[in-house]
């Protein structure tokens, strides 16, 4: 199952959406954190591929990553942070020690999301 927790509609919303046949789109806070957990109780699998964009609400953004650390339903599947910049790549990181932290620095139109999402979703099989 993938994840991509939001504080609104952005571009990597709409690449997500053109390369997984299936993600849920949700705004990141303690009440979505558990209604999604209640839902994952039935799935057997306890791999769950978890992205967030810390662009927007960075204070927020980090009480939801610390209280997603805290959840045992999602502690065993990759974390992606996106939408951080160079400037706060460290915070992130630090926030979340065991998160993959993706940067573009160059022209979002240049960057290969493609390759980041086989990246995702090799880890989610547990091939990487």
């Amino acid at each position: 199952m993938s994840y991509y927790f939001t504080w609104q509609e952005d571009d990597w919303l709409d690449e997500l959406i053109d390369y997984f046949t299936s993600i849920n789109a949700i705004v990141p806070t303690a009440k979505s954190l558990q209604s999604i957990a209640a839902e994952r109780q039935d799935d057997r699998s306890d791999r769950a591929l978890v992205i967030v964009n810390v662009a927007h609400e960075p204070d927020k953004t980090e009480v939801f990553l610390r209280e997603l650390a805290a959840h045992e339903r999602f502690a065993t599947g990759p974390l992606y942070l996106v939408g951080a910049t160079e400037e706060n790549r460290h915070k992130w990181q630090a926030v979340c020690p065991d998160a993959r932290v993706i940067v573009i620095t160059g022209h979002p139109f240049e960057f290969d999301y493609g390759a980041v999402f086989a990246e995702m979703e090799a880890r989610l099989e547990g091939e990487a």
